[in-house]
């Protein structure tokens, strides 16, 4: 045994789970880190007519106007204390930030993001638009 492993300790748990079936081992990996997983996820083309290009758990997308979306949630969340976080490719020389909407919490069932120019606040039409939220589902 290399010197370095000399005193490590392997949780008895890991060590059950090395004796399973590989899928009852993912399942079991899987259901302890449930809370951390990403609950739902979409990338979509903001410009000119909006498009999904992949998602998870997404029912659909509104386009509310100028860089304001609507994300619609296939599975609600418990209530509206998730985490989203959202990113955008920018489509110029012009840095772009991406916020859940002013004044609209996010409900259960769908969250509003709004993205615009950072340096004073107008809204903007991406060329990519990411959005991952985790948390509860009901």
């Amino acid at each position: 045994m290399p010197s370095w492993n000399r005193y490590a300790v392997v949780p008895k748990k890991v060590k059950e789970i090395a004796t399973w079936p590989v899928q009852r081992a993912i399942e079991a990996l899987a259901s302890a880190h449930k809370d951390a997983a990403c609950r739902a996820w979409i990338n979509f083309n903001g410009t000119g007519v909006i498009a999904i290009r992949d998602s998870f758990n997404v029912s659909g997308i509104v386009d509310n106007g100028v860089g304001d979306y609507t994300i619609t949630w296939d599975r609600d969340f418990a209530n509206g204390n998730y985490s989203v976080v959202a990113l955008s490719q920018s489509n110029g020389l012009v840095y772009d930030g991406c916020v859940i909407k002013d004044g609209v919490a996010p409900a259960a069932g769908s969250v509003r993001v709004f993205n615009c120019k950072v340096i004073d606040g107008t809204g903007r039409d991406p060329l990519i638009l990411c959005v991952q939220a985790f948390g509860d589902q009901a």
